[in-house]
């Protein structure tokens, strides 16, 4: 599909600002705690542009999952006690040695104060020196905790409460997250929302980008991830969000794909996704050649397991040979010997298949049964696992 070029290329200050929030950490069961300080911060940094606040333990809302790390920067906030001059105080450090404090009567006034210090090249959203209603931080937090317990159905429902509440704030964002989350309807719908507010983001240009093309729009995603810079465009993020938008879209973009697993050679999804590809295609020497590469890449026990099954599927897929060399033919003979009480000559017979095959199913649970019934146990229960690997569930 052709590229179209964008016009304007984003410039080197465009760049997400992650802010790794201190404080006393919110329970878990939060849909139902008021917001507190700590909360009602990390809602107003989260509508910022280009912000990501990150709480330890927590993991990201669903609107902030996929934030692009290219020209990145880190940022520390803790908060402090109020004092009788003022009722939020914060220090944001860019390093140990270089910290800001912040106070104000709300946390509308500090986060005003904060965005010139995160993002100063931003644009400045008009609510910003406004404290977050309560309400719409409520039904937010409520939204997150039904995402961290995989119900998106709710979590849509929550976020877009929210985002009634307060259409300029975060929540816009997290509902189109729980909405892509749970494949529900309406989800380009949700992103270009979220475009309106955000236009350009860096926070949201692969979830859009996603959204577009898993919506048959290729050109327009094209068209979005063309505007990253060019060290951007082959990130890992956005190499896989090229595959995630053709793998949505009903396609393997093999490509992508190979693109994805060249540039970073410790990655191991794209590999896994080759695997798969070569499988589906019936290809067993391409996906024993991606076993190999994933083990090269450190899921040793994986590819482990991984070869077991395909030199499983090459038993079976071979022609069964015939006379003495015939292996169902061995194992019946084994299985007779061992109806007949001879469990000795059952365990021999499974023991020549295995020693051609050692992964053949048939011929493991014959071995099985043979050393059960030869009161060799210890044996038998090793003999049982490997039977699994080769047959799981058997």
């Amino acid at each position: 599909m052709a590229r179209r070029e964008p016009a304007v290329r984003w410039s080197g200050a465009v760049r997400t600002v992650f802010v790794d929030l201190a404080g006393p950490p919110t329970p878990r069961g939060r849909r139902a705690a008021a917001p507190t300080r700590l909360d009602e911060l990390e809602y107003a940094l989260a509508s910022l542009p280009r912000v990501v606040p990150r709480r330890e333990g927590a993991a990201a809302g669903p609107g902030l999952a996929r934030p692009l790390l290219f020209e990145s920067r880190q940022w520390t906030l803790e908060l402090l006690a109020a004092t009788d001059d003022a009722a939020v105080r914060v220090t944001l450090c860019a390093a140990p040695s270089d910290c800001r404090a912040f106070e104000g009567e709300d946390v509308g006034v500090v986060v005003s104060s904060l965005r010139v210090a995160l993002a100063p090249d931003a644009p400045v959203p008009a609510e910003v020196d406004e404290p977050p209603p309560s309400d719409a931080v409520r039904r937010w937090l409520a939204g997150r905790a039904a995402a961290e317990d995989g119900a998106w159905t709710r979590a849509a429902y929550e976020f877009g409460v929210a985002a009634e509440r307060d259409p300029g704030g975060i929540a816009v964002a997290d509902r189109a997250g729980a909405r892509a989350a749970g494949g529900a309807a309406g989800e380009l719908d949700a992103w270009r929302a979220v475009d309106r507010s955000w236009p350009g983001d860096p926070r949201f240009v692969l979830p859009i980008a996603i959204a577009e093309g898993a919506a048959g729009d290729g050109d327009a995603a094209d068209a979005r991830l063309a505007t990253l810079p060019v060290a951007a465009e082959r990130g890992e993020e956005a190499l896989a969000a090229r595959v995630e938008m053709a793998r949505r879209a009903g396609r393997l973009d093999a490509t992508a794909l190979r693109d994805w697993a060249t540039a970073w050679p410790d990655a191991t999804e794209p590999v896994r996704l080759q695997l798969a590809a070569a499988l589906e295609a019936g290809d067993l020497d391409a996906a024993a050649r991606f076993a190999d590469q994933l083990a090269a890449r450190g899921a040793t026990d994986e590819a482990a397991r991984l070869r077991v099954a395909l030199d499983h599927e090459r038993d079976r897929s071979r022609a069964p040979e015939v006379g003495r060399r015939d292996p169902l033919a061995t194992v019946a003979a084994g299985r007779d010997a061992l109806e007949e009480g001879d469990a000795g000559a059952a365990l021999r017979q499974a023991e020549r298949v295995l020693r051609r095959r050692p992964w053949h199913p048939d011929a493991l649970a014959l071995q099985v049964d043979a050393l059960s019934r030869l009161g060799r146990h210890e044996e038998a229960s090793a003999a049982r696992r490997r039977l699994r690997w080769a047959e799981p569930g058997r």
